[in-house]
């Protein structure tokens, strides 16, 4: 897993509110006409600049709030706030929303996420093409699927919360998180999550060691002095993505490349190229190693914490 910038965010997270606050008003209005929804009408407005863009634990806090108003006024009323919540954010809408309006499509390219930040493996790049249907011209949007990190289900209020979409592949998104709700690291923390842990490797065998063979065991080794639990969160969150299994089975080539590539570009040799071409490290990094060495950029392309972390732990082994 990886971290997003905070700064990258800022701008989304604007654009998220203005394309959207008028349309929550609107369908409050809409949806909620009865009398006993007044105070749930009121709670909306007051408060939908904190749904739309609030962190995690404001709308967790939110949704206790309404929970707790509702009960006051019907005990049983609980159903009824789900049923009425769903009529107002409405994932759905903003996934198929024409192209002049707000829409997913949007939100993902104003994140600029290019990369799945739950596995670092798979690209969520986003783009859009011409097609044409009997005869007429139209614009095709591709984009990411968004995984709500509190499932829209149990918690309809966050359906259209920026916290609560994440750009992700179609694996994580469907195959391993679907609605699962359990407590996890949040891409968007502010604190980077790869400052906390590393990857590092093993070789069982010479062969593997000079990039031969691919017997190789992945390690992940957290930071001296972490706190105990950020660390349990961290664990918890790579063993629920099933992180260090899947790059084990799938993925050791990456491993044997970057051994491969760091025998023959040499620090000498990087060095060398930097003092030639006037360029810096994290430009000879990226031109021979094709990934991102700065840790605000690891979601610019797949494997990049992996690569990074094994060209490091390739130094410290030579130095041993």
């Amino acid at each position: 897993m990886i971290s997003i910038d905070p700064k990258q965010l800022s701008f989304a997270k604007k654009e998220h509110k203005k394309g959207l606050e008028k349309y929550i008003i609107r369908n409050v209005e809409l949806s909620l006409s009865a009398s006993n929804q007044t105070k749930l009408k009121q709670f909306i407005r007051e408060n939908s600049e904190k749904i739309l863009i609030g962190d995690l634990q404001q709308l967790l806090t939110l949704n206790k709030k309404l929970v707790k108003l509702i009960v006051e006024i019907d005990k049983d009323g609980v159903d009824i706030l789900q049923k009425d919540l769903k009529k107002i954010f409405i994932y759905e809408t903003i996934r198929g929303r024409e192209e002049h309006l707000y829409n997913l499509y949007k939100l993902s390219k104003n994140l600029g996420i290019e990369v799945c930040p739950y596995c670092n493996r798979n690209y969520t790049t986003s783009h859009q093409y011409k097609v044409n249907v009997k005869d007429i011209e139209k614009n095709k949007y591709i984009f990411p699927a968004f995984d709500h990190f509190k499932s829209q289900t149990d918690f309809p209020l966050f359906a259209l919360s920026f916290n609560n979409l994440i750009p992700t592949c179609s694996i994580c998104n469907s195959s391993i998180k679907n609605a699962t709700n359990i407590n996890l690291r949040h891409p968007y923390n502010q604190d980077y999550i790869t400052n906390y842990y590393t990857f590092s490797f093993t070789p069982n065998d010479y062969e593997s060691l000079i990039g031969k063979k691919e017997n190789i065991e992945i390690g992940i080794n957290y930071k001296e002095g972490i706190n105990q639990k950020v660390k349990e969160e961290i664990e918890r969150t790579l063993q629920f993505f099933n992180t260090k299994d899947t790059y084990e089975k799938n993925h050791k080539g990456v491993i044997k490349e970057i051994i491969n590539k760091k025998l023959i570009f040499t620090e000498k040799y990087m060095n060398e190229l930097e003092a030639s071409y006037k360029i810096s490290f994290n430009d000879s990094y990226k031109i021979l190693f094709e990934s991102y060495y700065e840790e605000d950029k690891l979601h610019k392309r797949p494997f990049s914490k992996l690569k990074k972390d094994i060209f490091d732990d390739i130094n410290i082994k030579a130095n041993l």
